[in-house]
């Protein structure tokens, strides 16, 4: 029955990469999409080995869903309170959780590269630039504060 289930474990594996390459062109356009179908399919297979390793030992895991559950939490840094009882499956949680912090960072390394290229351009401006304009709104100030003298007399 272990090698039935080692081979569903690997069957999904094919299956996740067949859609990663059918998916490959996302990756193309933007990572945060390549980075999120990674991250779907280590969850997967950190949920598939978990189980592998803690179903027959660990009540916490005692169908897949509970260790899908298991392993989206351990990844998102959340915890969830229950944890692997084996030593393969302690491995998996480590793997799970230095993956996650790393996940964590690449998003927000992403976002953070989307945004600046987003606003490049957008500000660039000289300090000559800035004290032109500055000069320009001077001098238009004094002009109104002039016709307010004026209008006053």
């Amino acid at each position: 029955l272990r090698i039935v289930r080692l081979g569903l474990v690997a069957r999904s594996l094919i299956d996740a990469n067949r859609a990663a390459v059918r998916l490959h062109w996302i990756g193309r356009r933007n990572g945060v999409q390549t980075l999120l179908l990674t991250a779907f399919g280590l969850v997967w297979i950190g949920a598939g080995l978990t189980y592998e390793f803690e179903h027959g030992v660990n009540p916490d895991f005692a169908n897949f869903g509970d260790s899908a559950w298991w392993a989206f939490t351990t990844m998102a840094t959340l915890g969830h309170g229950n944890g692997p009882a084996t030593v393969p499956g302690r491995v998996v949680a480590a793997f799970l959780m230095i993956l996650g912090i790393a996940c964590f960072g690449l998003v927000t390394a992403t976002v953070t590269t989307f945004v600046m290229q987003r606003t490049e351009g957008v500000h660039e401006y000289s300090t000559a630039d800035l004290m032109d304009a500055m000069k320009e709104m001077q001098t238009r100030m004094s002009r109104l504060e002039d016709k307010l003298v004026r209008r006053r007399d």
